[in-house]
């Protein structure tokens, strides 16, 4: 779990947990968030991808209808495997 996370992907993290759900997240910002906090992704058949962060697999869709914006129900998803992970808004410390 990453202590320290770049303003940038703070920010990604801190708009997963807005409540309501951002209908706006980008995918990519996802992804961004999960490499750098040490996660791996694999590619699955069609649009199927896992993350994996500390041995932790979490299974995830790719947006299908624009393949931009995360839909809100994959964001309660990511706020759940993230929790899991341990990587919280409160558990992370902005960079320096």
């Amino acid at each position: 779990m990453p202590k320290s996370l770049s303003n940038k992907h703070r920010k990604t993290l801190l708009d997963i947990w807005k409540i309501p759900p951002l209908t706006n997240l980008k995918w990519t910002r996802v992804e961004a968030l999960i490499k750098s906090a040490g996660g791996k992704i694999e590619q699955g058949n069609g649009s199927r991808v896992r993350f994996i962060i500390d041995g932790r697999v979490g299974r995830f869709h790719t947006p299908h209808k624009n393949g931009i914006n995360t839909d809100k129900g994959a964001i309660s998803s990511l706020r759940k495997y993230l929790t899991d992970c341990g990587i919280t808004p409160d558990s992370t410390n902005p960079e320096d």
